[in-house]
């Protein structure tokens, strides 16, 4: 077996990767050649994942925070290697949907010896303010709005300290600074409607940190994208928004529902859900957005597309 190991030095050592290798192998880990490789602090890790791609190993694992597991995804993407994960981050989203180990040793045995699985994954073109055209890809959300803003007013020492639960600091400093954004917006072919909101998500799957669930159809291999317009106007209208979305994380009633057991749930007028392939927003002013986790920015407009089946990924047998 020939492997490839792109790794985050600051989220993990190469000493304990290394372990967490020997021990998933065992016996047989003079039978086989593993690479390691360091994310630079200059290009993010891009060369890394160039020289691996290029030395065509039988898997490819990134280690690390949800970027470097985006520009992994992105990039491995391109080939027919399929990606091994070892989340090593605060927000672990990939991992969190794939139902990936958190643990280092288990994650690498995943990584090692899983099973392959397809998935989807998401592509946004961004038009910043100036006009211009950049690209990014992304495996599970992007949005604008209260969740970018929670991002953005996270203090990085505290996710350090605390982890995901940091963001809740974020999220009530977000929570009173925010403000409802004029947007034109497309599903599809559909014709361009004109929406008012304060918060956008498009999402390749549903699962946040605290096993929220964002979306409540979203799968990362159907083929689509999942689209939330959320727009309440007052305390009190966030309040039902924020029960809505923990409703969705009740799993006996989604079986129920979903076997047509128990009625579909009534929505609510301040949380619309949409499914397609494509998204185009266009917004009447600047607004921060983040991706997969990360801030990247102001933009006034987006085109996000589904890449279907992109991504083979490791997952556990």
């Amino acid at each position: 077996m020939r492997a490839a190991i792109v790794f985050n030095p600051v989220k993990v050592s190469e000493e304990d990767l290394r372990k967490a290798v020997d021990h998933t192998l065992g016996s047989k880990a003079d039978e086989a050649s593993v690479d390691y490789r360091e994310t630079g602090e200059k290009d993010f890790g891009v060369t890394a994942f160039e020289e691996s791609i290029k030395a065509e190993p039988d898997v490819i694992i990134v280690a690390g925070g949800d970027g470097t597991v985006r520009l992994g995804a992105d990039m491995v993407s391109k080939t027919e290697i399929p990606l091994g994960i070892v989340p090593a981050g605060t927000g672990n989203l990939l991992a969190r949907n794939l139902s990936l180990p958190l643990a280092l040793r288990d994650a690498v045995r995943v990584a090692l010896t899983g099973d392959n699985r397809s998935i989807d994954m998401g592509e946004l073109i961004l038009t910043r303010e100036d006009g211009t055209e950049e690209r990014e890809a992304f495996t599970v959300l992007a949005g604008f709005g209260l969740d970018a803003g929670m991002i953005a007013m996270t203090d990085d020492d505290m996710k350090k300290k605390v982890g995901w639960v940091a963001y809740v600091g974020g999220f009530f400093r977000a929570f009173s600074s925010i403000k409802r954004i004029e947007i034109r917006g497309q599903v599809d072919e559909a014709d361009e409607r004109e929406l008012t909101a304060n918060t956008v998500l498009i999402g390749n799957a549903g699962m946040l940190p605290g096993n929220v669930r964002v979306f409540p159809d979203a799968k990362i291999d159907d083929g689509l994208l999942d689209y939330a317009l959320v727009d309440p106007k007052d305390s009190l209208e966030w309040v039902r928004v924020v029960h809505e979305m923990v409703s969705n994380n009740d799993p006996l009633q989604r079986e129920l529902r979903d076997r047509s057991i128990l009625p579909g749930r009534k929505r609510i007028p301040q949380l619309a859900f949409k499914q397609g392939k494509q998204f185009t927003l266009k917004l009447d002013e600047a607004i921060e957005l983040q991706i997969d986790g990360d801030s990247v920015g102001e933009i006034t407009g987006l085109r996000a597309s589904v890449l279907p089946s992109a991504l083979t990924v490791r997952v556990p047998r």
